[in-house]
C-alpha cells in the first residue's frame, strides 16, 4: 500500500536499471556478435558456431539430457541446445508452471474472487475487469506516476485486501502446482539431475580458470 501511494504501479528504485547494472546494455556490437556468433570472424580467427555463449553452453551442459522442447500452458520452447543452464532451468520451471497458472485463472474460486475485486473497484469509480488490466493501463507511461495512477493503485490494493486476493490466488494456484508436480514428476526429476550435472560442470570450469 505504501508503494501504491508513492509510486503507483512503478517498480521500487532497487529494481530499476542503473548505468552499471547490465553488461548487455553497454556491450559493443562486436562484443554482442562474438557472444551470439553472428560475427563469423574476428581478427582473422573464425568464431565458433553459436559464439561464446554456444561454446559455454556446450561445456556446461555436457553429460546431461537437454530437452528438445519444453511445453506448458499452451507455450512451447524449442531449440534449447545452445541455451545457458541458468536460463534453461528457469525457462523449464517457468513454462511448466504455466499449466498451474492458466488452470488457476479458470478456477471458479479465482474467477469469483476477481469478479468481487472488479465490483469493488467499480464502486470506487474504476472500471477494470482484472488487476492486470489496471496495472497495464496504457495511461501509466513513464517513471513518474500521475495522481490518477496512484489513486488507481491505492484502490487496487484496497480491493485486493478486501477480497483476500493473495490468500485465494496463492491457495488455488498452490493446489494446481501440486497437481502439475505430480503429473510431470519424471520431467522435473530429469531437471534435478541436469541441475546437478550443470553445477558439476560449472565447478570444474571455475577450477580450470583459476589454474
Amino acid at each position: 500500500m505504501a508503494q501504491a501511494k508513492t509510486i503507483g504501479y512503478n517498480l521500487p528504485k532497487r529494481y530499476a536499471k542503473t548505468s552499471e547494472s547490465s553488461w548487455d546494455d553497454k556491450a559493443s556490437k562486436v562484443q554482442r556478435g562474438l557472444l551470439d556468433g553472428t560475427l563469423r570472424t574476428y581478427k582473422g580467427v573464425a568464431v565458433p558456431q553459436g559464439g561464446c555463449v554456444g561454446v559455454a553452453a556446450d561445456d556446461l551442459t555436457k553429460n546431461s539430457r537437454v530437452p528438445k522442447r519444453i511445453e506448458g500452458g499452451g507455450v512451447e520452447l524449442k531449440q534449447l541446445q545452445k541455451t545457458s543452464p541458468t536460463s534453461l532451468g528457469d525457462a523449464q520451471v517457468g513454462v511448466i508452471r504455466l499449466d498451474a497458472i492458466f488452470a488457476t485463472k479458470k478456477d471458479a474460486r479465482y474467477v469469483e474472487m476477481i469478479r468481487s475485486w472488479s465490483s469493488c473497484m467499480s464502486k470506487k469509480g474504476f472500471d477494470y475487469k482484472t488487476p492486470e488490466k489496471a496495472m497495464d493501463d496504457n495511461r501509466w507511461n513513464g517513471d513518474t506516476p500521475s495522481g490518477s495512477e496512484k489513486r488507481t493503485a491505492v484502490a487496487d490494493m484496497t480491493c485486493k485486501k478486501e477480497v483476500n486476493y493473495l490468500g485465494v490466488a496463492s491457495r488455488v494456484q498452490s493446489a494446481y502446482e501440486e497437481k502439475v508436480i505430480s503429473a510431470r514428476k519424471w520431467e522435473l526429476a530429469e531437471l534435478r539431475r541436469n541441475l546437478k550435472a550443470w553445477k558439476t560442470n560449472a565447478d570444474a570450469a571455475l577450477k580450470g580458470s583459476s589454474g
